[in-house]
């Protein structure tokens, strides 16, 4: 689905707006088939474009999956990466367990709070 998207919108078929509910829907389902793979799944995390990873419903699911690798197996080297991975920058401490209540820098957290 994401590549006929992206061929769609190359080919002026859809305009970005249409384009993009169909490009993230699929980011979506695409993390989720890689659930419990976390090699896999940090390799397309980190492919996929900035302006997708920064979409609050991929990242949250993002977040759940690597909440549940981790808790499936733990010791699993996927969990602090995985959310230092959401470009919060290199010198974060993250936590996976509590990494959804977390935003980056000073924008808005994943669940749209404001950070105070």
């Amino acid at each position: 689905m994401l590549r006929l998207t992206r061929q769609l919108e190359r080919h002026k078929a859809l305009t970005p707006g249409q384009a993009q509910p169909l490009r993230l829907r699929a980011h979506r389902r695409m993390l989720d088939a890689l659930q419990g793979n976390p090699v896999p799944l940090m390799r397309y995390w980190q492919e996929m474009p900035m302006a997708d990873r920064l979409d609050p419903q991929c990242v949250q699911r993002f977040i759940e999956i690597v909440e549940k690798d981790a808790a499936a197996a733990p010791g699993v080297a996927t969990t602090g990466r995985a959310v230092n991975s959401l470009e919060c920058g290199d010198d974060a401490d993250w936590q996976v367990a509590p990494a959804g209540g977390y935003g980056c820098g000073g924008g808005p957290s994943v669940h749209g709070r404001k950070n105070s």
